[in-house]
């Protein structure tokens, strides 16, 4: 009798459902895990972008902006490039250096760090500017999910400092 090769059609379709199990008993978990770690990992990559933005400005000698669009939860950070000053005409040229999409679930909103209200939003974007030396004016950055978990970046002249599951 000549050696057996490969698997057959039995063994084939126990694996088959062995796997199945495993994915119905673990995808739920997962998506749950997933649904709370909204705000938390938002506002981490938000901090990251911030802070990237601060050393992005003391690295180049230039201010570095931060926009976030409230409505869509697009951030992105840009620098302004000069071209060679000894050209008949200079242009300014705005470079995105990072960008980052917020989930849909998370809310943000940016306010002044010495006011309770929220400031004005220019076309319905928020900026913070950090100067070459990498400070920006004090704002505090509210992220808000739809489970209630919330969150404050504080930018503030001695860095960004994140607190998760506090009050503004």
């Amino acid at each position: 009798m000549p050696a057996r090769r490969g698997f057959t059609l039995i063994e084939l379709m126990v694996v088959l459902v062995v796997m199945a199990t495993l994915a119905a008993a673990i995808v739920p978990g997962v998506a749950s895990a997933m649904r709370r770690t909204g705000v938390p990992t938002a506002t981490n990559q938000l901090g990251d972008l911030l802070d990237f933005a601060s050393a992005a400005a003391i690295s180049r000698g230039r201010a570095v902006t931060v926009n976030i669009n409230p409505e869509s939860g697009a951030c992105w950070a840009v620098a302004e490039r000069v071209s060679l000053p000894w050209r008949p005409a200079p242009e300014v040229e705005v470079r995105t250096l990072a960008d980052l999409q917020l989930p849909e679930s998370v809310r943000v909103s940016v306010r002044e760090a010495s006011s309770a209200s929220r400031r004005p939003a220019v076309s319905g974007m928020e900026s913070i500017r950090f100067g070459p030396d990498g400070l920006a004016d004090e704002v505090l950055v509210e992220l808000s999910g739809r489970d209630g978990q919330t969150a404050v970046i504080e930018v503030l002249s001695g860095g960004v400092r994140i607190r998760i599951g506090a009050e503004g």
